[in-house]
């Protein structure tokens, strides 16, 4: 176990386990084979393989993982690059997520940035912006904020559900190749088509002057939009 230390830090542990308090400064990890803990950090640069890490409270991250157990309770900006891994985040501000064969669940986040590959991404609450370049992928929001900002989707192979029960006004243009696109029973179209395997749709729910938009590009795969 280590006390809480105001300067930067530098841990490398293989086949041990460690418990931190925190650093006040930048700290560099190399973690494998073994578990990890911070109660709070500023800025953690980290690597871990084949083990488990647990971030409490932190300020910044990068992280490149694979084959591990991530659980961040609480985060501003994070970024991870993941591997055949397993990911728990509770409420991070801004969150970025490059994955490949991975679980990710995250409870609340204001914005979010996921590159995925075979992978499963549940959100519990998206409060602001998301971005979605998927192939291979599940993605469920279980719930967006009223007054959210633009969420961008583009997917391959890829399902899209997303729960909007709170939602008062929003836009949509979304179109689809050898896909489906699912909208709430009561949106007002503004255009639609379909041309063989291509489906084009355009419209809004309650006012067409609205900021709160979703962006969708779909192949093979489908958008659900729910409320």
């Amino acid at each position: 176990s280590l006390d809480y230390l105001s300067s930067k830090g530098d841990l490398q542990v293989k086949y041990g386990d460690f418990t931190s308090e925190g650093f006040g400064g930048n700290v560099s990890m190399v973690l494998s084979y073994g578990n990890g803990a911070f109660v709070t950090l500023q800025n953690l640069d980290g690597q871990v393989s084949y083990g488990e890490l647990v971030l409490n409270n932190c300020n910044e991250a990068d992280l490149d993982s694979k084959y591990s157990k991530l659980k961040i309770i609480k985060g501003k900006s994070i970024k991870l690059l993941s591997k055949y891994d397993d990911i728990k985040c509770n409420d991070i501000s801004m969150l970025t997520i490059d994955g490949k064969y991975s679980d990710i669940s995250v409870e609340e986040v204001d914005n979010l940035s996921f590159d995925g590959k075979y992978s499963d991404l549940i959100v519990g609450l998206l409060v602001n912006d998301a971005s979605f370049n998927c192939k291979y992928t599940d993605v469920v929001i279980e719930q967006v904020e009223n007054g959210f900002g633009v969420i961008n989707l583009e997917g391959k192979y890829t399902d899209f559900k997303i729960n909007m029960p709170e939602v008062e006004s929003f836009c949509i243009e979304a179109s689809s190749k050898y896909g489906e696109i699912n909208t709430p029973a009561n949106l007002t179209i503004k255009e639609q088509s379909e041309d063989g395997s291509q489906h084009f749709i355009s419209g809004y729910l309650t006012s067409h002057y609205c900021s709160s938009k979703i962006r969708g590009v779909i192949e093979y795969g489908k958008l659900n939009i729910l409320r």
